[in-house]
Order: C-alpha cells, then sequence, then structure tokens
C-alpha cells in the first residue's frame, strides 16, 4: 500500500522535538548564575579591600563555586568549563 508524504505516525516523535528536548536537559544541568557581590561579604578574599565589587559564579541551586575580579572574566572563565553563564542582578 503506498503512503502519501504527508503522513504522520503520531507515536513518532519529530528529530527537532528531541532535539529541543535535550538542549533544554543539557542547558539545565550546565547554567550557572553570576551575580556582583560586595568582596566584604566573602570570608577568605584576602588583599581585596572591603566593598570591593567582584562576581561570584553559582551553580543552579545556588552553590558559590567561585569568585572573580570581574564580570568578563566570569563569563569568560564559565564557557572555558562547558557552563552557561547568566546574569543575576
Amino acid at each position: 500500500m503506498k503512503t502519501s508524504d504527508n503522513s504522520r505516525n503520531e507515536d513518532i516523535e519529530a528529530p527537532e522535538t528531541k532535539m529541543l528536548r535535550a538542549g533544554f536537559e543539557a542547558f539545565d544541568q550546565r547554567v550557572v548564575y553570576i551575580k556582583p557581590t560586595d568582596s566584604s561579604s566573602i570570608e577568605g578574599l584576602d588583599g581585596v579591600p572591603a566593598g570591593t565589587v567582584v562576581y561570584t559564579v553559582h551553580l543552579a541551586d545556588g552553590t558559590p563555586v567561585a569568585v572573580m575580579g570581574d564580570r568578563a572574566t566570569a563569563f569568560s572563565v564559565a564557557r572555558q568549563y562547558n557552563m552557561v553563564p547568566m546574569s543575576v542582578h
């Protein structure tokens, strides 16, 4: 039996949908948040004057993982580790 080109099996997920779903799943696991923070609120920053703005890098669950001296460096380092950096204001 010949089927038309327009027929579609509804049980089969479109490749685009699979790719989109996989992209979002990977994104959720790799996202980090970059936030300007007053250095006086972070313990162990020897040599950094209180009141200096530094940029903290946080996992999606809020866990801080790094402190950088400027925003551009924070974004660059996150990308080097295959993370997706997002700004937090």
